[in-house]
């Protein structure tokens, strides 16, 4: 369900009525919703959905083959995605039309903790053990 502030008249609206399947809306931009999926899509990929046609996705950032998306934080302009492989984690930024911004490799054998920071943040902290 979503609602659209900018409509005259919001109201609530169903997205995705019959999907079975599930996705995290993890935030909204410029009146698109960006997801994290796993819908055909086995180790996660990040997608954007127009409520108006909501059945036709567009890849943000598309899955990688030998790395898992664990989490995805949005910040202002950008979206970071922290992903484990079978060696290391990493953490991918990128814009929201999918541009490859900038890519942080961890030391192997150590862990992310966790990814903190809020929309309107142009900088993330995140931590590692």
């Amino acid at each position: 369900y979503y609602i659209d502030y900018n409509d005259p008249e919001p109201v609530l609206k169903t997205i995705l009525p019959r999907m079975k399947e599930r996705i995290d809306i993890i935030d909204s931009h410029e009146g698109k919703l960006i997801a994290r999926n796993f819908i055909r899509s086995d180790m996660g990929s990040i997608v954007e959905i127009d409520p108006g046609s909501p059945y036709k996705w567009r890849a943000i950032v598309p899955e990688y083959s030998e790395a898992l998306l664990e989490d995805v934080l949005p910040l202002k302009n950008k979206i970071v995605a922290a992903y484990r492989s079978k060696i290391t984690e990493f953490l991918v930024t990128t814009d929201y039309n999918g541009k490859l911004l900038n890519t942080v490799s961890l030391p192997p054998g150590t862990s992310l903790q966790g990814l903190q920071g809020s929309a309107d943040d142009t900088e993330l902290l995140y931590s590692f053990q």
